[in-house]
């Protein structure tokens, strides 16, 4: 093979990897120029393609690019935190960017993170359970959380927010009740989980006061993201101080406030927290970093 047509292959694989990696390339045409950035989408303009036009476009768009591709920077003179914690993860949502991993694999228990999972059930059967109500075996469940009062009727969502703020095992259970008893509900989130990717989890209740409930760091990263996927408007409530419910078949209205202390944090986007004797605390958090979450 001569040195003309090494050349020439050499330069045809270099632009064939630069294309592929969807950086940047650069077609001449008569009046236009077309810019690949890393975000996928083509730009076209009419531009100056003689002198100091076409050289200020092309690197606006490299500039473009480069920004799009920045990844975060280590600062060395800040120590690796010292955890209590037996697992922690940080990873960006929009990047995959991981910030901070251990032990993610670990199982643990889920306690009222599992109450996530029951909200997802519970809104994809939205449709056929618009009414929720509180029953005498929903009261025998050992918690007050959330007011919840014998007789009571609830729209699915309003009952929804009060078991994610206040945590209210009641509220769960009343869900669980609802949707055809514990055998079935339990089946239920974990066919849910299963769907999510989730193979590190199990559920044995609607609400986490089994500590057999059990899932991983890394598991509860997908979780997170499925939610702001499919169903963003858990985490919105989540964010929010107070809300003002009213059972559907009372009229005496109630102030439910948010129990997560994090809801007074400007960059909280939503979350959840979990507490029992076995799993200490527990906590699935979306915070703004910047541009990032």
């Amino acid at each position: 093979m001569n040195f003309k047509l090494k050349t020439f292959l050499l330069i045809g694989v270099v632009l064939v990897s630069v294309f592929a990696t969807n950086n940047f390339f650069v077609f001449r045409g008569e009046k236009k120029v077309f810019g690949f950035l890393n975000s996928g989408r083509v730009k076209a303009e009419k531009t100056d393609l003689s002198g100091e036009g076409l050289k200020r476009d092309v690197l606006a768009s490299l500039e473009t690019a480069t920004n799009l591709k920045k990844e975060p920077m280590r600062n060395w003179k800040v120590l690796d935190p010292e955890l209590s914690a037996k697992a922690a993860i940080v990873q960006s949502l929009d990047d995959y960017f991981p910030f901070y991993h251990a032990n993610i694999y670990a199982e643990w228990p889920a306690a009222s993170l599992t109450k996530l999972v029951t909200a997802i059930v519970a809104l994809d059967a939205k449709s056929s359970l618009s009414k929720v109500q509180i029953k005498s075996g929903v009261m025998a469940v050992d918690d007050a959380a959330g007011n919840l009062r014998l007789g009571e009727v609830y729209n699915v969502e309003d009952l929804l927010k009060i078991m994610l703020l206040t945590s209210s095992n009641r509220a769960a259970a009343a869900i669980e009740e609802t949707m055809g008893g514990r055998e079935v509900f339990v089946r239920l989130i974990n066919k849910k989980a299963s769907e999510i990717g989730m193979d590190q989890t199990v559920f044995f209740d609607a609400n986490g006061l089994s500590s057999l409930n059990t899932t991983t760091a890394s598991d509860t990263l997908k979780l997170v993201r499925y939610i702001l996927k499919n169903h963003p408007e858990i985490f919105k409530w989540t964010r929010t101080p107070s809300f003002l419910v009213q059972p559907v078949n009372f009229a005496e209205s109630r102030v439910v406030g948010n129990i997560n202390p994090l809801v007074n944090q400007g960059n909280f986007l939503g979350g959840k927290t979990g507490t029992s004797v076995k799993a200490k605390e527990n906590l699935a958090a979306v915070f703004s970093l910047g541009e990032r979450r």
